[in-house]
């Protein structure tokens, strides 16, 4: 259970910086978008060929999720190879605390400040209620 939590917490931050990968991505794609909007309204079908965009995107995709995947699973590895030892002996995390960093991960990826703001609004009154 500890290293879950530990995975878990750790992956909190990727949630955040997934979606704003997607959204630059998406952004790159729109590009595309006009330019086979552009090519369809001229009719000209020596100059641009849809079929080399859509090549070009499932590339472009599979390289940015293939790359990101190693560029945040790598630190991850390592980090939790080091962090292990010194967690071993500490308390046991409970499923509530499991599913609220789950739920944290999910509002973290929603990319919506008002969501942030309740989330953490929300955090400090139950941090406060307990005591």
């Amino acid at each position: 259970m500890r290293t879950t939590v530990l995975v878990v917490i750790a992956t909190l931050p990727l949630a955040y910086l997934g979606a704003w990968v997607e959204q630059l991505y998406r952004k790159r794609q729109n590009a595309g978008y006009n330019q086979l909007l552009t090519w369809n309204r001229q009719g000209n079908t020596a100059i641009f060929a849809p079929h080399r965009l859509t090549a070009k995107a499932l590339v472009e995709f599979f390289l940015l999720n293939f790359s990101l995947f190693w560029l945040c699973l790598l630190p991850l590895l390592i980090g939790l190879k080091t962090v292990r030892p010194w967690v071993a002996g500490g308390p046991q995390p409970t499923w509530t605390m499991l599913w609220i960093a789950a739920c944290a991960g999910a509002i973290l990826a929603l990319r919506v400040r008002k969501a942030y703001a309740l989330a953490a609004v929300s955090l400090l009154l139950g941090v406060l209620s307990s005591l």
